[in-house]
């Protein structure tokens, strides 16, 4: 049994389900003097949030955070614990796959650490070094799949959601600036041209700040687990049927050029695609080329300046029917998203499994039957 240890679900379960796909999986309350992992296959997936040394030698294969080798974000004890595992020779994976702006000058150090250690590789969502034989880079879609795994809704271990129409609804639109933030910059600057530009409403919602009550607030205190409602997914979703359709905004102005370090997606992005209700996505020109690349479909064009020009046009003719026009895609995006988390054939897998096998760590068993659908 190979035995692969995590310190965050979001990068135990971007390994867990698509291998889940191609070998059997099953849950262990205690398995092997350790709790609450799952066998999938010859793997033994071990997640741990509290790191000791004894785990340094008992397990075999460490998926690690890579900020924790970015010397701009102070990660510790953990970083110790990482750097005793090099040592052992045994394969350690950093992974980034984060939500965020990166601190500049961090992935010199990074890069550094990977080229003087031949058992550290590299799974990059971004593009700031080069494929080789020990990382492999531009994976953002494991972007898209955090904010599924983060989210305390735990949205992941849910069905789908259902199709939904939202052709009669009271609003036009719905946009989102944050829990207790007002619209700014590009976003407003795109909400103003489409209330002075058509005859269509945007609701501009903040429901936490506004429509809680005081005794409300003072009661979430109590719930110290947790510091942020963003992180709560279902509720948004919910909301958001009051309109026809969703306004969207990545973190970075969708105007902004191409920068590794700042063009990221977020769940501003990925909750899109947990359901089908229509939505204009306001993204850079990159990340829709990128998108469009892994399999999504998004209407209109890829230019921000001309994507919202296509938003304003649409809205001066008749938006009840490009919802119907675009149904299809909305379905197609929501159900693609949902294949993708379940692919074994992903670049992250096949280079996983690669390099296992290169320490002779690899399935012995014969089921590579497909097992769910």
């Amino acid at each position: 049994m190979i035995k692969v240890l995590f310190k965050t679900p979001e990068l135990l379960f971007s390994f867990i389900y698509p291998l889940s796909q191609k070998y059997p999986i099953k849950f262990h309350k205690r398995y092997d003097n350790f709790s609450n992992c799952w066998t999938v296959g010859n793997f033994l997936f071990i997640f741990q949030r509290e790191l000791t040394s004894k785990l340094v030698n008992t397990t075999d294969v460490l998926v690690e955070d890579f900020c924790i080798l970015w010397p701009e974000i102070p990660y510790n004890d953990t970083d110790k614990f990482t750097n005793n595992f090099i040592k052992t020779g045994k394969p350690v994976f950093c992974v980034d796959n984060h939500n965020e702006h990166l601190p500049t000058g961090g992935s010199s150090h990074l890069i550094g650490k990977l080229e003087r250690n031949d058992n550290l590789y590299f799974i990059n969502s971004r593009n700031y070094y080069k494929n080789t034989d020990k990382s492999i880079q531009n994976l953002r879609y494991l972007q898209l799949f955090a904010p599924f795994f983060w989210s305390k809704d735990i949205p992941h271990i849910f069905p789908k959601l259902p199709s939904v129409n939202t052709t009669d609804q009271p609003y036009d639109f719905i946009s989102y600036a944050g829990i207790d933030k007002e619209l700014s910059g590009d976003r407003l600057h795109v909400v103003k041209r489409i209330e002075s530009e058509t005859n269509l409403s945007v609701y501009r919602c903040q429901s936490y700040k506004n429509d809680r009550n005081y005794a409300q607030q003072e009661i979430q205190k109590y719930y110290t687990h947790i510091n942020n409602l963003g992180t709560f997914r279902y509720f948004s979703e919910y909301e958001s049927l009051q309109a026809k359709v969703k306004l969207r905004f990545e973190s970075v102005d969708c105007r902004n050029l191409h920068n590794d370090h700042v063009s990221f997606f977020t769940e501003k992005t990925a909750s899109c695609f947990m359901s089908s209700q229509p939505y204009f996505l306001f993204i850079s020109e990159y990340q829709k080329s990128y998108l469009k690349s892994i399999g999504f479909k998004l209407p209109g064009p890829d230019v921000a300046e001309k994507y919202i020009d296509y938003v304003i046009d649409v809205c001066n003719n008749d938006l009840d029917e490009w919802i119907h026009t675009n149904k299809h895609t909305f379905e197609h995006n929501k159900n693609h998203m949902y294949d993708m988390m379940f692919n074994y054939n992903l670049p992250h897998i096949k280079f996983f499994e690669d390099i296992l096998q290169c320490y002779n760590l690899t399935y012995t068993g014969n089921d590579t039957t497909k097992l769910l659908t």
